[in-house]
Parts: structure tokens; sequence; C-alpha cells
């Protein structure tokens, strides 16, 4: 399996784990099952705060992670895993005058990287959710996912295409044609969440039992905070996605940064190397350098 040889790359390595709304730690990859009694704690805390004087006398700390919920967390695993195996036709953005040209709701992820080491475990593993190293999303939004935004959205002027780059990030894009993605993109917590506020009697027809579960037992009570995301379409909320688990290294089909961003990152070639996929691109769009025919390619499942 490939993601055996992925902790067997990284297990003595600490990795820079950082975002916009989350402190730059370093820590290091494993089974989500390994985050199981963080979990449990969480669910605990969470039952308590909220729990009558009545009802605090029947909770129970628990001592380790529950038979349930360890199988709900290998429902997650396995679907990354399959996603990391997945070889399905992947899309070329396409460029025109030199120029990449993205479409209006294409997924999208920035990151704040200072150099080429920091992309490596992203060629390997993708974007995946922050439990994967043990710590537990700090926002409270959507535990055991990935988050990615469809568009942009410019206050006062609705949803526009990406593609504003920030001179500190890096933003993977990625292919919203590929099978898998279709597959995993239709589990979005916040949709879900959506749904189950407006139209419950739809979920059943929606989304399989085992992610029902999955996020009525468990994500939805680690994730409070993302109850509401997608309730009004005007907001920039609307846009944005939590995918359980994460998104293969594969499906990253574009890589936007900045010229100054290069020049700290390092060789052009390299991040070519990391991300076959993708075509690299700067703040205005112009293409680094012209990406090779994707036809009869396929990504290199070997490079571990």
């Amino acid at each position: 399996m490939k993601f055996t040889k992925i902790i067997k790359k990284y297990q003595k390595k600490n990795l820079k784990i950082s975002g916009k709304n989350m402190d730059e730690k370093f820590l290091k990859v494993g089974h989500l099952t390994d985050i199981g009694d963080k979990i449990e704690e969480a669910l605990y805390r969470r039952k308590v705060k909220f729990a009558s004087p009545e009802e605090l006398k029947n909770i129970k700390k628990p001592v380790k992670i529950s038979t349930k919920h360890k199988l709900l967390l290998e429902i997650v695993e396995n679907m990354y895993f399959e996603g990391l195996e997945d070889k399905s036709h992947v899309t070329q953005m396409e460029i025109k005058n030199g120029k990449v040209i993205i479409p209006l709701e294409m997924p999208h992820h920035s990151i704040p990287v200072k150099n080429i080491s920091e992309l490596e475990s992203y060629s390997d593993m993708g974007i995946i959710a922050t439990e994967w190293f043990g710590e537990l999303e700090a926002e409270n939004e959507g535990r055991l996912c990935t988050f990615v935004s469809k568009g942009y959205f410019l206050q006062g002027k609705g949803l526009i295409p990406a593609g504003i780059c920030s001179e500190n990030d890096i933003t993977f894009y990625i292919d919203e044609n590929n099978e898998y993605w279709k597959k995993i993109s239709q589990y979005d917590f916040f949709e879900y969440e959506h749904i189950k506020n407006t139209t419950p009697e739809k979920l059943k027809e929606l989304y399989p039992p085992e992610i029902i579960d999955l996020y009525d037992e468990l994500v939805e009570p680690l994730s409070p905070g993302g109850k509401r995301k997608h309730d009004h379409p005007l907001r920039n909320t609307s846009i944005w996605m939590a995918i359980p688990g994460g998104i293969p290294p594969q499906l990253i089909v574009g890589i936007q940064c900045h010229k100054n961003s290069l020049k700290k990152i390092g060789n052009l070639d390299e991040i070519q190397k990391l991300f076959p996929n993708a075509v690299i691109f700067d703040e205005n769009h112009f293409v680094y350098q012209k990406e090779k025919s994707l036809e009869n390619q396929e990504y290199n499942n070997e490079k571990l």
C-alpha cells in the first residue's frame, strides 16, 4: 500500500504543518486511528459542556477509542487510500496565449511555503486533514476533513474565478473533471450540514449510510463551527468545502506561485518533478514552463 511507504519515508521526519488560522507546528504523519483517544476526549468534553446535572451522572470518561468510532475512522482512511491508488484520467489545465485559464468554480487550496522541501510531502500525500498528524483541526469547522474553495468570493462582486495569488503562498488547483474527485466532492461536509438543516429527508437519497454515520456520530459533534457554512449563497463561506480524509496528489493539476516566492522556494524543474501533472504559473496566470501533454501519461505511483 502506498501509504505504508509514505509513513516509512516520513517516520523520522517532523513535517511543518501550518495554515491561515493555524500556528506553525512540526509533526509526524500517522494513521487516523492513532488520534482516536483525542477524539474520544473531545467528544466527552462536548457532552459534559452541554449536559444537565442529571445527564452528567451517566457520562463516563472514555478510556480508549470506541469500536464504532474506530470503524468510522477506518472508513475515512480507506477512502483516502483508494484515492492514492486511483489512476483515473487527469485533465490538464487549459493554456491560452501563454496564460492558464481558470474555470469559475475550480477547487483550490493555498498554503504558506518557504522552501522546496516543504512541498515534497504534498507531492507524496496531497492535501490531507490535520488529524493525520495527530492534531485536531483547531477551528472546529470540519474535523477529519481537508479544506478547499470553489472559485473565489470577492466582496461586492460575488463569485469570480480563483487566481489572486499572495506573495507568501502557493495555491494548488484540483482537477474538477477527475472521476475520483467527483466522487469525494459529493461528500462535502459543509454541504451535508446544509442539506441536513434545510431538507433532511434527502440525506438518505444523497449519501451512503456509512457517510451519514461518520458525519452524525463523529464529524458533526467534533465540528460545531461547520454547521452553517453553506447557509447563504452570497457569503464567502458558501464556496468552502470540507472533504473527508484528504485529496490525493495526482489531482493537483495547477500550482500558482508568485514570482518573488519562486525565488525563495527554489528550482522550477524540481517543483515540476514533484508535481508531474501540474502546470506552474505566476500571479498573473502566465505559465512558467509549458506542461507536456498528459495524453497517455500516467501519474508516477512508484516515486516513493
